[in-house]
């Protein structure tokens, strides 16, 4: 009987897997009717309780997960217009101010645990940012007319850097081409490359949101790779571009013309020029959104 029951409840659960993986296939689910997941997991130890309770109950399995999965929608629904990955208060910022002058090329290193990331442009000589006031470590280091920003926020041991919502905004100068890598766990972010002219931008998160604006485009790459979350970018309408997707339940808009090979989107004009944005994401979970 044992037996038995554990054969019917793991086919239920394989049907209804399948059902899923389809549904987000034929673009009728989305990522953020479960965001919520992030807010309620503390249910999952309700849940993973009642099931021991009624083991020998025939199905109860399937039944309190999807009762999990219905009250997760309910409230991603409820709370969309508060969508947020991160959980908790704000932690208090400090604010700096860093005056430079003939930058040619820069690099900013974020190694962070959770919270949100602002990048913008400054049209004056200055370099501003705000941190957490208990961040880790960070520098600016300016040599041979190359900036370098570093933050390294990563304190594994402790755990309570994961149940706040920690603020990271960088207000970086016009001038000179820059370099950007940020790496994470669980981040929202919003990357504004209006007026910024960049050459690499690496974005490595677990989970989380992240939008890039590229005002003007010219050869340079964006390499994303996420395992849940969201991904948007805006391009100019007339991009030339060149965008790898690779998705497992995920799925991927492009503007129209775009022609795809493979695992690869080619905007109409790609062979028009050798200037162009070479955009790969890599997305385990979630909606691509090219704009």
């Amino acid at each position: 009987m044992s037996k038995e029951k554990n054969s019917s409840g793991f086919a239920v659960f394989v049907i209804l897997a399948g059902i899923v993986i389809l549904l987000f296939n034929m673009d009728m689910l989305k990522l953020d009717m479960f965001w919520g997941i992030i807010h309620l997991w503390p249910l999952l130890l309700i849940i993973a309780g009642l099931s021991i309770i009624f083991r020998n109950v025939r199905y109860m399995d399937v039944v309190l997960w999807l009762v999990f999965i219905g009250i997760v929608i309910s409230y991603s629904y409820l709370n969309l217009d508060e969508k947020s990955w991160t959980i908790g208060e704000d932690t208090e910022v400090k604010a700096y101010m860093y005056e430079i002058e003939d930058i040619e090329t820069g690099m900013i290193d974020l190694n962070i645990p959770t919270g949100s990331v602002e990048i913008s442009a400054n049209d004056i000589e200055q370099f501003d940012y705000s941190l957490p006031v208990n961040c880790k470590s960070h520098t600016v280091d300016t040599e041979d007319s190359h900036l370098m920003f570093k933050v390294d926020d990563d304190q594994s041991n402790d755990f309570s850097l994961y149940f706040q919502n920690r603020k990271y905004d960088l207000v970086i100068p016009t001038s000179g081409v820059w370099d950007m890598r940020i790496d994470g766990a669980v981040i929202n972010t919003i990357i504004d490359l209006k007026d910024i002219v960049v050459n690499d931008v690496r974005v490595n998160f677990a989970v989380g949101d992240v939008k890039i604006i590229i005002d003007d485009y010219h050869q340079s790459n964006y390499d994303i790779d996420f395992a849940i979350g969201n991904v948007v970018v805006d391009i100019p309408d007339d991009a030339n571009a060149k965008i790898y997707y690779s998705g497992a339940i995920s799925s991927i808009d492009v503007p129209e013309g775009f022609v795809k090979k493979g695992d690869v989107y080619y905007s109409s004009n790609y062979d028009e020029s050798m200037d162009y944005l070479n955009i790969k994401v890599d997305l385990a979970i979630g909606n691509v959104e090219i704009e």
